[in-house]
C-alpha cells in the first residue's frame, strides 16, 4: 500500500511538471505570435499615414468636381511575416486607380456649364494643346507679294528709262527739224499735254503692280525740258509745290469751264502762276521726274466736280475726257 502511495505520489509529481512545462511553451508561443503581429500592425499602421497623406493631397481637387475618392493598398507578400490585409477606404465605391484618369483629365467645367478638358489642376501649360494650336495656326505668307510687286517696280523702273532714251533720240530729231518751236502761247483749243510724236504713253489707268492699289492716272514719258501744254482753257489752282507733292513733286492743276481739274505731276519746271488764266495748248511748265517717280514723265490725272485734287483714289481715268475732245492717246 505505501508502495502504491508512493508511485501514485511520483506519477502525480511527473504530470504536474509535464503540465507545466506545455503552459510554459504555450506562453513562449504567444509571445512570438504577438510580437508578430505588432511588427506587422506596425507596418501597415506606417503604411496607412502615407496612404492618408497622399490621398489629404489630392482630396481637394478631386472634391472640387464631385469625384468619389478610394484608396487601397494591399500589403507585400514578401514581407518577413507574410502577413496579408488590406487597407481600404471609400467614400464613391470606386477606387484610385479608376478615379485618375479624371484627376488628370482636368475639369469638366465650371460653374456656368462650359468646358475646360485637358487643362492640368495645378495651372501649368497644357503642351499637346499648344502644339496642336501651333500646328494649326494659319500664318499668311507675303514673300510671293512682295516679291512680285518688286520685280513690277523695276520692270517698270526700265520701261520708263527705255521710253525716255528712245524720246530723248525723237526730240533730239524733232529739234533739228526744226519741230515743235519755243512759242508758249496756246490757241484755245484742247490739247495733248505733250505734243504727238514727242511722248510714249508709260502707263495707263487702272494698271496694277508697284502702285499701293492701281495706277490713278496716264504716264506720259518725254525727256526732261519737253514742253508739257495746258490741254483746255481754264484757271491754275496749284503751280509748283503743293498738298500733293510729297508724291507730285512740282505740279499744276488747271479748272476748267465745267469744274473738273486736271493734275499734271513731275515737272522738272513750271512756267505759270497760281490764279493765272490759260488757254489750251499753252506752256504750263517742261516734263521731269520730281517727287516719286521712276523716270522722266508728266502724270495727268483728271477729277471730277467737287474733288480735291491729290486725291489720287478720287481720280478718274482721264482717256475718256480726250476721246471727247478729239484727241487720240
Amino acid at each position: 500500500m505505501n508502495r502504491f502511495n508512493s508511485l501514485r505520489t511520483s506519477a502525480s509529481g511527473v504530470y504536474r511538471h509535464s503540465s507545466a512545462r506545455r503552459a510554459i511553451e504555450e506562453i513562449e508561443k504567444d509571445r512570438r505570435g504577438w510580437l508578430r503581429n505588432g511588427i506587422a500592425a506596425l507596418a501597415i499602421s506606417g503604411l496607412g499615414l502615407g496612404v492618408a497623406g497622399a490621398v489629404a493631397a489630392t482630396s481637394s481637387a478631386h472634391d472640387s468636381h464631385g469625384a468619389a475618392t478610394s484608396v487601397t493598398v494591399a500589403n507585400s507578400s514578401n514581407s518577413a511575416d507574410s502577413a496579408s490585409g488590406a487597407v481600404t477606404g471609400r467614400t464613391g465605391g470606386s477606387s484610385r486607380s479608376a478615379q485618375r484618369p479624371a484627376l488628370n483629365s482636368g475639369a469638366e467645367s465650371d460653374s456656368t456649364g462650359s468646358k475646360s478638358v485637358g487643362q492640368p489642376l495645378d495651372g501649368t501649360v497644357d503642351m499637346s494643346a499648344r502644339q496642336d494650336a501651333q500646328a494649326n495656326a494659319k500664318v499668311t505668307d507675303t514673300s510671293q507679294q512682295d516679291a512680285a510687286a518688286e520685280a513690277a517696280a523695276a520692270a517698270r523702273a526700265k520701261a520708263l528709262k527705255s521710253t525716255a532714251n528712245e524720246t530723248q533720240k525723237l526730240s533730239s530729231k524733232l529739234s533739228k527739224a526744226g519741230v515743235g518751236g519755243t512759242d508758249t502761247s496756246g490757241d484755245g483749243t484742247a490739247h495733248l499735254p505733250v505734243n504727238p510724236g514727242q511722248f510714249t504713253i508709260a502707263a495707263t489707268f487702272g494698271e496694277v503692280g508697284s502702285w499701293a492699289r492701281y495706277h490713278t492716272g496716264v504716264d506720259f514719258a518725254a525727256p526732261i525740258g519737253t514742253p508739257i501744254h495746258a490741254t483746255a482753257n481754264g484757271v491754275v489752282t496749284n503751280a509748283g509745290i503743293g498738298p500733293a507733292s510729297s508724291w507730285a513733286g512740282n505740279y499744276v492743276v488747271i479748272k476748267f469751264a465745267d469744274g473738273e481739274q486736271m493734275l499734271f505731276a513731275h515737272m522738272e519746271s513750271t512756267a505759270v502762276t497760281n490764279g493765272q488764266k490759260v488757254t489750251g495748248g499753252q506752256v504750263i511748265g517742261h516734263v521731269g521726274m520730281t517727287g516719286r517717280a521712276f523716270g522722266p514723265h508728266t502724270h495727268v490725272e483728271l477729277y471730277p466736280v467737287g474733288v480735291t485734287p491729290g486725291d489720287v483714289y478720287s481720280a478718274v481715268n482721264p482717256v475718256p475726257w480726250f476721246t471727247a475732245h478729239g484727241l487720240k492717246v
